[in-house]
């Protein structure tokens, strides 16, 4: 914003209205995450020498507040905008704007509704071994009987519920925006559930002679992998990337990372080395609001490196796993705080980036209902209604 007001004319305009703090360090606070580099040098510290430190003695179960969730994620409640109440608030576009105030200058941005989905698992029953599919029918069988309908309706209809091309690609291509990851990993573990290769092979093979295949729209779904082990991620992420290429025919430059497992700097620095030039990771899978106190993506700045790179983040703020399985909460009140979030983005010209699933708009056990309200996300906040 400074670089398009001449510099005769900007100590004439700050002189008339003032910032009273830092407004471009707050910003890159926020963008950097540099809260995230700080906790993940410091809960790595050992816990007698935590527990030692001087500036602490008063605190107990000091260890705790460096400790990663049971994914080995940092924790949203570690974040201070979490901790001060604005993390539903997109604090760094709001300085954008303040900064433009100052002046009278209005950024350039527009607002924008992005329906993003992440699929997990292609299909519900097929796809998997017999071992495996006669493990989940027992299971079912005792734990979740009003599957074994589910299970039967779909042998005689010849119709997985999961099916990208039933729900979740109609609905995306009637949007202009839309962006969809495909998790796609070599070894089944209790965390990487997709149907195995060959499987999702003729899947997506089936689904691209339907919708096509876009490099835009099209991204891959990195499968979770210990952050201790940088090279074994980097092994399992490149041939995953390649084996998605093939099966789209296209080059893949677009990321998210599977469970948000997202771990900076170390995540950010294996996918650059992939070739991703956008990944949609930064935000939180237990809370809902701005991770980086911004709507727009942004090019990431290493703080390591001390530098800027090609790689952009782009931020989103509400998923249908965090409404549903986390913070418990009904269709009604999921909508009515998606309709806030757009009405406020809406005024700063941010972006709306949300994530469902396959499942979840498949209307399918356990996700019953949870189509409308993916549907009410992605409609303009004027004309929203709460279902």
């Amino acid at each position: 914003l400074i670089n398009n007001v001449p510099t005769s004319q900007s100590k004439a305009v700050f002189s008339k209205k003032s910032i009273p703090f830092d407004a471009f360090s707050e910003i890159f606070w926020c963008l950097s995450r540099y809260e995230e580099y700080q906790w993940e040098s410091a809960h790595k510290i050992p816990s007698h020498i935590v527990d030692n430190r001087k500036n602490l003695p008063q605190v107990v179960g000091v260890p705790e507040l460096y400790s990663p969730d049971i994914h080995g994620r940092y924790p949203a409640k570690q974040s201070l905008l979490f901790q001060n109440g604005w993390l539903e608030i997109p604090i760094a576009d709001k300085i954008i704007w303040l900064i433009g105030y100052c002046i009278d200058i209005q950024p350039l941005d527009h607002f924008e509704i992005i329906p993003t989905a992440d699929i997990d698992m292609a299909m519900r029953f097929g796809g998997r071994s017999l071992f495996i599919r006669a493990g989940s029918l027992i299971k079912d069988f005792f734990l979740r009987p009003i599957l074994i309908l589910e299970r039967l309706n779909a042998v005689a209809s010849k119709k997985d519920p999961y099916q990208m091309d039933i729900t979740t690609m109609p609905f995306l291509t009637s949007k202009k925006n839309h962006k969809i990851f495909v998790l796609n990993h070599r070894k089944r573990t209790d965390k990487n559930k997709q149907i195995h290769s060959e499987a999702l092979r003729l899947e997506l093979g089936r689904v691209k002679k339907i919708y096509g295949a876009k490099t835009d729209h099209w991204g891959m779904h990195p499968s979770w992998q210990d952050e201790s082990n940088e090279f074994v991620a980097l092994k399992e992420w490149q041939w995953e990337k390649a084996e998605l290429e093939k099966y789209l025919e296209i080059p893949v430059l677009h990321s998210r990372l599977h469970f948000i497992h997202l771990r900076l700097p170390k995540s950010y620095q294996i996918i650059k080395q992939l070739g991703i030039l956008n990944d949609w990771s930064m935000g939180y899978p237990e809370a809902i609001g701005f991770r980086a106190g911004t709507s727009k993506p942004y090019l990431w700045y290493d703080l390591l490196e001390e530098k800027s790179t090609a790689l952009f983040v782009h931020p989103f703020c509400i998923m249908d796993v965090t409404c549903k399985n986390y913070l418990k909460l009904s269709h009604g009140i999921s909508q009515e705080i998606g309709t806030t979030i757009k009405q406020t983005l809406e005024i700063m010209g941010g972006s709306f980036c949300f994530i469902f699933h396959n499942e979840s708009i498949s209307n399918s056990f356990p996700w019953k209902g949870w189509k409308n309200t993916i549907i009410n996300w992605a409609e303009n906040p004027k004309s929203h209604k709460t279902q």
